[in-house]
This record gives C-alpha cells, structure tokens and sequence, in this order.
C-alpha cells in the first residue's frame, strides 16, 4: 500500500489549524506549523507533496511563503493552495494580483 500524501498546513489560528487536520487526516498525512516561516523551514526541510497555507499570517505571508518555495529548486514544483482571510480580515488586494 503506498505512503499517503503529505500535506504542510500552515495556519496561525489554532482552530482553522485543528480544523483542517480533522478533515484531511483520514486519508493524509498532514505536519501543522503555525506561521509561514516554520512553513518554508518545514518544506526545505522535507518538501511536501502539496502546501496549504493562510494568507495572512506572522513572520512570513503566505503569498510570500509561495515566492520563496517557488524560488527553491527543492520546492519548486510543490503545489499551493492559499486560504484566503475569514471574516473581519479583509484580504490585501496586491497580494491575490501576486497570487495569480
């Protein structure tokens, strides 16, 4: 039986974090980190299969996150799937032009 996919979810709220590990730990196997710095220490460090990220986070967006994994050879090619902001958090416009 192959090793299911590992999936880095980045996420400073510990209840969107929790939340998503509930729903893709079945079939995955998911690593949390809490802020987009852990999340490129983490994929440098073993590169997941795909990165799901918040936008708005500490120490390193998540649209910053992708610049810098996209300009590793080692992390490259790993799909990511930014989150954007929930309620009250009202998404900068210039980061989802980066996005695209």
């Amino acid at each position: 039986m192959p090793a299911p996919a590992h999936v880095l979810l980045a996420d400073d709220n510990a209840d969107m974090r929790e939340y998503l590990q509930r729903l893709l730990r079945p079939g995955y196997e998911v690593t949390t980190v809490t802020d987009g710095q852990a999340a490129l220490d983490a994929a440098r460090a073993s590169p997941p299969d795909i990165m799901i990220s918040d936008v708005m986070m500490p120490r390193l967006s998540g649209l910053q996150l992708v610049t810098a994994l996209r300009s590793d050879l080692r992390t490259a090619d790993v799909p990511c799937c930014c989150c954007p902001p929930g309620p009250g958090r009202r998404p900068r416009s210039r980061a989802w032009r980066q996005a695209r």
